[in-house]
């Protein structure tokens, strides 16, 4: 466990800067129509025996967003229909929403799976966030709004197999 959040720590050290100004190189991601993106993901199991699994995935997120500037990622992205989302420098595994306010705004969003592609999306403009922390695999709840609270929400649209081709306003 102490490897997973050494590991862990090292790779989100990175800063928003750094994301924003990484080169273009190859990348991971999985496209539409793709059929890991249109597929339910299942719940991560925790053992000692999927550590190194779980920093080989994030790692492979991380990287792979970083490479196009993105700001969050699913594992689905990757081919991984696993509940375990990135978005920033954080990570989310099994996140659930179970809550969302009634206040929602319409905005344009991209997705690395739909590359060029912008819809308008209806979205709650704060949510409650349920999950795992990879780090201490503590459960964790917060509120997150604004721009944040958006990528949790496309992110974990994902992990049910939704995109925003399909949920657009």
């Amino acid at each position: 466990m102490e490897q997973l959040k050494i590991e862990l720590a090292s790779l989100f050290g990175k800063t928003i800067n750094n994301m924003i100004k990484a080169p273009q190189i190859k990348s991971d991601i999985v496209l539409y129509p793709n059929d890991s993106l249109l597929k339910k993901s299942v719940f991560w199991k925790f053992s000692r025996d999927s550590d190194q699994d779980l920093i080989e995935i994030i790692s492979k997120m991380h990287k792979t967003m970083i490479s196009l500037s993105g700001v969050g990622i699913s594992a689905p992205q990757i081919g991984i229909n696993k509940n375990i989302i990135v978005f920033y420098n954080a990570c989310m595994v099994n996140p659930i929403i179970y809550h969302k306010t009634d206040s929602t705004d319409i905005q344009s969003e991209g997705c690395l799976s739909l590359p060029g592609r912008f819809y308008d999306v209806k979205r709650s403009k704060g949510i409650r966030v349920e999950w795992v922390d990879p780090f201490t695999r503590e459960l964790m709840q917060q509120h997150f709004s604004g721009f944040t609270a958006r990528i949790i929400q496309h992110e974990i649209d994902h992990i049910y197999g939704k995109l925003i081709n399909e949920i657009h306003e």
